[in-house]
Formats: C-alpha cells, sequence, structure tokens
C-alpha cells in the first residue's frame, strides 16, 4: 500500500478540519478507508465509540438471542456485520429494539432501509458481539434450518426475554381469536421453545408442515390457545406493537416493561 505523502496527510487534517466526513476524505483522496481513518485517529483520535458489554441483565440478553435467533443474520468476513432483519412497518419497534442493544453493548447501532426487500436492518459492525452471540446460540451451515440455544440452563428472566425476542421476530398473534403462535424452520429450536414454555407451564399445540415440494425445509407451528395465549403474552410483554392484539391486554402491563 502506498504511503501518505506530507501533503495528503495535511490535506486530511484540513479537510477533518473543515468537517469532511471519512467517506467524503476517501472520494476526495482516493484512498482507502482504513489508511484513511489511521491518519484521522492518529491526528484526532479515535472517532468512533467501543462496544462495551454489560452483562448484568439476563432479561435484555435473552431477548437480544431471542431476535437474533429468529430473524438475525452475521457475516464474519465483512467485519463482523451482525445484522437484525425486519419488515419495513416495523420501524417504531425497531427503534424500541435498539434501545434494548444500546443498554447491553453502551453503543447505539445504526439503522438502513432496503427499499427493494421491503424491509430495514438494524446492525453493527462488532467481533465482540459476534462473539458474544454465539456464547449463546449454535448453529451449522444456513443459521434458519439449525439456529438452536447452546443450552436451556437460564435464569428465568433470560427465558422470558429469549421468549419475547422469538417472538417479536418470528412469532404471531389473530385478531380474530386469543391465538399465539411460533413459526420456525429449525427443528431444534422447535423442541426448545416447547421446553421454555413448559418451563412456564403454558399448554400449546405443536404440529409440523412437510412442503412436497423438492428442497424444501419442513415449518414447525407452536400454538398456544385462548387463557394460555394471554397468559403468555403476558408473561413475555412483547414490544413488537404488531404481536399484541386487544384481547391479550386483559392485565395492564405495557407501562410495567423497561428498555
Amino acid at each position: 500500500m502506498r504511503r501518505f505523502s506530507d501533503e495528503e496527510k495535511e490535506t486530511i487534517v484540513k479537510l477533518r478540519n473543515e468537517g469532511k466526513s471519512l467517506n467524503q476524505i476517501c472520494k476526495i483522496l482516493n484512498r482507502g478507508k482504513s489508511a484513511v481513518y489511521y491518519q484521522i485517529q492518529k491526528n484526532f483520535g479515535r472517532s468512533y465509540k467501543l462496544v462495551r458489554l454489560d452483562r448484568s441483565n439476563g432479561n435484555l440478553i435473552g431477548e437480544i438471542m431471542g431476535l437474533f435467533a429468529s430473524d438475525g443474520s452475521s457475516v464474519p468476513q465483512s467485519n463482523y456485520q451482525i445484522n437484525f432483519h425486519l419488515d419495513a412497518n416495523e420501524e417504531i419497534y425497531a427503534k424500541k429494539f435498539m434501545i434494548v442493544l444500546n443498554r447491553v453493548f453502551n453503543k447505539v447501532p445504526f439503522l438502513f432501509r432496503r427499499p427493494k426487500n421491503n424491509s430495514i436492518v438494524v446492525a453493527y459492525h462488532s467481533k465482540l458481539i459476534y462473539e458474544f452471540i454465539r456464547e449463546y446460540l449454535d448453529w451449522i451451515g444456513k443459521k434458519t434450518y439449525t439456529v438452536m440455544l447452546r443450552e436451556l440452563d437460564h435464569s428465568k428472566e433470560f427465558l422470558i426475554g429469549f421468549l419475547r425476542g422469538y417472538f417479536d421476530g418470528d412469532g404471531h398473534s389473530r385478531k380474530d381469536s386469543r391465538t399465539a403462535q411460533f413459526i420456525t424452520t429449525s427443528g431444534s429450536m422447535h423442541h426448545q421453545v416447547q421446553e421454555i414454555l413448559s418451563m412456564f407451564s403454558l399448554k400449546f399445540f405443536a404440529r409440523t408442515y412437510h412442503d412436497k415440494r423438492k428442497n424444501r425445509h419442513a415449518t414447525y407451528y407452536i400454538y398456544l390457545r385462548d387463557m394460555e395465549a394471554v397468559k403468555f403474552i403476558n408473561l413475555i410483554q412483547p414490544r413488537n406493537s404488531k404481536r399484541v392484539k386487544p384481547w391479550a391486554c386483559s392485565i395492564a402491563w405495557s407501562s410495567k416493561l423497561k428498555a
């Protein structure tokens, strides 16, 4: 890599003092981000906040793991990018969840929209967060079909948070009947969710749908009905308003949930 000349170094300082961003300076000098950032850091100090893990709140950690298990992805080879994928109409929920992430990681994630996919993504670039997630979750190959908790020996607070995050991501509640359901394509997660629900003495029904088309994976469903669905919603207190219907609010709980 070609070294910066003294003139280029002076230009970086000048442009930075003028308020130019890293991307703008790279474009002006036609140089890579890492090299330019090194010069900026050398002259102005670190310009971004480092992630710091707060392991004190098991409920929020469980929630993060639940949403990542349902709607998350990681790209270790791309600067350890961690993504939480949500529908475009879930931006209010996304911003609530960003507060949760900031509480645990002491750094605000970034949010970007994907109009072509009708989706939004909440994301970090962090090896520390990637390794933290892998402490709790395991998968082999494609995460969607194999993701599971490494163990179920967690506190009740963690497991409640996990159910909340997973339901906020891959759950559904019907408008016309007291029914809440989980949908997953991971057989391991299907069994684990049933075990967790049983720990809280919740009654449910489970079924598996096998698509007869070639190269299709099974889809697993878990249903909670009537008062079991009401008890479930009041136990996990979803953040995603799409998951809560009027029948679920027979007990006022929304004010109890603290971000």
